[in-house]
């Protein structure tokens, strides 16, 4: 469940500055660890599900933006494809019975789910990758239109060199 503010600095303040907030993050985070921050008497579990979306031939249908706005629940997010999404289950203490608990809240998210993908005559499985994914299905206009995704891709393409092919 990241934010999805991005930034791509270019000037060299810029990058002084993020440089200097990612060194104060790791000094809090060595902090932390040092002083024996993080808490010791409970331990807790929680999960992510990726799932794909599908039309009903079985083949991804980009209906991530639009499932999205109408379910309206934090749990789901975007991953790099208008196709695929992600569910954010809560953290539960890690207990007898936690993944019970995990299991009834995954099939309540996924039944709102299924709601949604059905009024778009769609379906989804649970995987993160579709076995049966194209070459077209790669297409970059097939990526989530945010700027994280494009940004993402645009510095894969410049690390490579330039634009590369699956």
């Amino acid at each position: 469940m990241g934010e999805h503010a991005i930034n791509l600095y270019t000037d060299s303040r810029q990058i002084n500055r993020f440089t200097c907030s990612l060194i104060n993050d790791l000094k809090a985070f060595e902090k932390m660890l040092a002083d024996d921050l993080f808490e010791k008497d409970v331990q807790r579990i929680g999960a992510e599900q990726e799932l794909c979306l599908l039309d009903k031939t079985w083949r991804p249908a980009q209906l991530a933006m639009k499932v999205l706005s109408e379910i309206e629940d934090h749990h789901f997010t975007t991953e790099h494809s208008q196709y695929n999404l992600e569910i954010n289950l809560d953290p539960v203490l890690f207990t007898r019975n936690c993944f019970s608990k995990m299991e009834k809240d995954l099939w309540a998210r996924l039944s709102q789910l299924a709601k949604v993908v059905r009024r778009h005559e769609g379906n989804f499985i649970l995987v993160g990758i579709l076995p049966t994914v194209r070459r077209s299905d790669l297409e970059l206009e097939n990526l989530t239109p945010l700027p994280r995704y494009r940004l993402l891709n645009d510095v894969l393409n410049r690390l490579r060199g330039g634009p590369y092919e699956f």
